[in-house]
């Protein structure tokens, strides 16, 4: 079986991590209204913000899969 654990990679899963937090939070605060399907609709999209928190989550948990552990 290959070796699949690599900085990089990690690093990748971080950045992702780190953006979808940013994006929940932006939802939350209703800043990013023009990403959704109804761009009329007002109020925090508390759904994307859930399921972005959840991606965020199992970023990180790939990425501490990901990194090369020391022997």
């Amino acid at each position: 079986m290959p070796n699949t654990q690599s900085p990089l990679i990690s690093v990748a899963f971080v950045v992702v991590a780190v953006l979808c937090v940013v994006l929940a939070v932006l939802y939350l605060t209703d800043v990013v209204t023009w990403l959704t399907s109804d761009p009329n609709r007002r109020g925090p999209h508390t759904t994307h913000a859930i399921v972005l928190g959840v991606v965020a989550i199992a970023a990180l948990i790939a990425a501490n899969f990901a990194r090369p552990k020391r022997a």
